[in-house]
């Protein structure tokens, strides 16, 4: 499902890509949303042109407790998370500026 509240956070954390033209690497977690919304609403950012993905992957984190007892094998805990290279395209910012209700100024004379 779109998650607006998501979409702009994700646009706002990804603003200093835009200065220093280079990708940032986001994840679900960052966000605290589940996996699968945090793909959603970053593809649908993708297709907007909001965003410019370079990779995205699905990563593991394995905390274990002790290898030595059988019974603790079962109580290992595995969360998976979603891993994005990406940078903000110049669409993002307009409309992450119009939200902010922020206006561009033009610096030039004619």
């Amino acid at each position: 499902m779109l998650n607006f509240d998501l979409q702009i956070a994700i646009l706002r954390s990804l603003v200093p890509s835009y200065v220093d033209e280079k990708r940032l690497e986001i994840t679900s977690t960052q966000f605290k949303t589940e996996q699968d919304s945090f793909m959603f609403n970053l593809q649908y950012l993708k297709r907007e042109k909001l965003v410019d993905i370079s990779s995205i992957s699905n990563r593991s984190n394995t905390t274990t407790t002790n290898f030595d007892d059988a019974v603790h094998l079962l109580n290992i805990k595995s969360d998976t998370y979603t891993l994005a290279r990406c940078s903000i395209t110049h669409l993002g910012i307009k409309a992450l500026s119009t939200h902010l209700g922020t206006k561009f100024i033009r610096a030039c004379c004619d």
